[in-house]
């Protein structure tokens, strides 16, 4: 944790959202003051497709960030105007063209895409490298699979199943504090030069669909 930040978030990586279910806070009044706030944002919410805090925290951010902006304020338009999937992506597009590169607002942090603490490891059909893979996201226990016997390479397989990366089943019991006495099945530990090389593959892909769906804007603005 960077004490110069009161709140860091991240990338997620399959979309150019910003991860709204995991961050890190720090306790301290400006903290508490933005997600009471943040909390409080569903009375604001679109009709529409609004993405829930997914796609609120965009919109919310941009006004914190760039109060009184006329470009928030065209994407604020398309987010209430937003009926599908589609139109919602659009959106967040727009809000991030706002953000830009950056990663730095005062005393927030949105850490670049492959930076985070959290990886969906559907994304490398379920290789992981310690030394680059702090925690993984999206599991469901009615989604998990049994390992493929063939070789798994680092690439995207179905978003809704994982596979167990302890050598034996998960006992929930033993997930306490303390205990260090994990054994990893060596199956799915890949290489790490490999996950990235891929990872960055399709992050060249996310950001390739970012800029074709700005280009639905212009029809969402002119048929609200």
């Amino acid at each position: 944790m960077d004490n110069q930040f009161d709140l860091i978030f991240y990338d997620r990586f399959f979309n150019w959202e910003v991860m709204a279910g995991s961050y890190i806070v720090k306790n301290s009044k400006f903290s508490v003051d933005f997600l009471t706030e943040f909390s409080n944002y569903e009375q604001k919410l679109p009709k529409g497709a609004h993405g829930s805090d997914n796609g609120a925290i965009h919109l919310f951010f941009a006004d914190k960030i760039f109060p009184g902006d006329l470009e928030v304020d065209t994407c604020r338009e398309v987010y209430y105007n937003s009926w599908n999937s589609a139109d919602l992506s659009a959106y967040t597009g727009c809000i991030r063209g706002i953000l830009g590169s950056r990663t730095d607002f005062g005393n927030i942090r949105i850490m670049k895409k492959g930076t985070g603490w959290s990886k969906d490891d559907w994304l490398t059909s379920g290789l992981w490298n310690p030394a680059r893979d702090f925690m993984l996201h999206g599991w469901k226990t009615k989604q998990l699979k049994t390992t493929p016997s063939d070789v798994l390479k680092p690439i995207p397989m179905k978003y809704d199943q994982w596979y167990n990366p302890l050598a034996g089943p998960i006992v929930v019991e033993r997930c306490f504090i303390g205990n260090t006495s994990w054994s990893y099945t060596p199956r799915l530990l890949g290489d790490r030069k490999q996950i990235d090389e891929s990872l960055m593959e399709y992050a060249r892909k996310v950001d390739k669909e970012k800029a074709k769906s700005l280009g639905r804007l212009s029809l969402i603005l002119e048929n609200p």
